[in-house]
């Protein structure tokens, strides 16, 4: 089948590339002194407040990977990312996920373009990859403007099938896998920590690490003793 192509005289809408990866936490529930009781429903006590032996169970709970009571805490994040990283967080199926819908809203012009601290350079072999920041600016520019290229080609297509009427369904299928998306996700701590053993740690994807450290950086302020603790005792899966 041979495709037409549509000839039009309207003006382009010029889209925007960046490097910022957003992860904002919206809800919570629960406290460490849930996982405390949590624990202690074992004897049948519960506590009020928390107190340093409350404390001393948790660093108990979380080096022995009794891994139970943090299941009894959740929080809720907002990610805004490109779509190849939300593919990659949509994995961890422990996840309560809902996601901006290229099928009943239109997409934004908004496309990832990484910065020059992002390693670009591949090395290795199969099974034993590793990715280095390339030292040759001209590497850098040469891959920003020939994705800023693609990508307003791409756009520009997208806008072309929606002023014929198309589908937004079918008119995304013009687009990119770097353009940005947005979902919430959902998760109990236990399963937040063996996100983060994966995510956080240095094989990972570059992008999704970063959002991994920004989940982090906020678990801490709301459970900072468990996170504490779950560094002290190795970062590993619970």
């Amino acid at each position: 089948m041979i495709h037409q192509g549509v000839k039009t005289v309207r003006k382009q809408t010029p889209i925007q590339l960046t490097c910022d990866l957003k992860a904002d936490l919206i809800d919570t529930m629960g406290s460490e002194l849930s996982i405390v009781n949590a624990a202690r429903v074992s004897f049948n006590e519960t506590h009020q407040e928390m107190s340093e032996r409350d404390e001393g169970l948790i660093r108990f709970l979380m080096n022995n990977r009794h891994a139970s009571p943090f299941e009894h805490c959740t929080a809720t994040f907002r990610i805004e990312a490109p779509i190849f990283v939300a593919r990659e967080w949509h994995r961890h199926r422990t996840q309560s996920y809902n996601e901006w819908s290229g099928r009943y809203s239109e997409m934004e012009p908004l496309f990832y373009a990484p910065d020059y601290d992002r390693p670009i350079i591949q090395k290795g072999k199969p099974g034993a990859y590793y990715f280095e920041v390339s030292q040759n600016d001209e590497d850098n520019i040469m891959l920003y403007s020939n994705l800023r290229y693609s990508y307003q080609a791409a756009w520009n297509t997208y806008e072309i099938l929606l002023e014929r009427g198309i589908a937004k369904e079918v008119a995304r299928m013009s687009l990119p896998v770097s353009i940005y998306t947005s979902w919430y996700a959902t998760a109990n701590l236990r399963n937040w920590l063996n996100f983060l053993s994966l995510r956080a740690e240095e094989h990972a994807l570059f992008e999704i690490r970063q959002l991994a450290f920004k989940v982090e950086e906020q678990l801490f302020k709301n459970f900072p003793i468990s996170l504490e603790n779950w560094d002290k005792a190795g970062r590993g899966p619970l």
